[in-house]
């Protein structure tokens, strides 16, 4: 998959959960930038991630347990 479009689909799946790129940054243990980077196709994905993302789960780490308290 092009690292343009899975950078897309990490976007999407972190909208649609409310998380700002320094919230996502933070559980990915990165930089906001590291995030802003990644979305916009400029820095190579985590393995784990690409297989996550190309599966059309989105990221793998359960992101509604974050908002809701419930695991995803």
């Amino acid at each position: 998959m092009e690292t343009g479009r899975i950078g897309r689909r990490i976007a999407y799946w972190r909208e649609r959960r409310a998380f700002t790129q320094a919230d996502f940054g933070r559980m990915m243990g990165q930089t906001r930038r590291w995030v802003q980077d990644l979305e916009g196709g400029q820095r190579q994905q985590d393995p784990p991630l690409i297989r996550a993302c190309t599966r059309g789960r989105g990221p793998a780490y359960p992101l509604g347990a974050a908002t809701d308290g419930r695991a995803s």
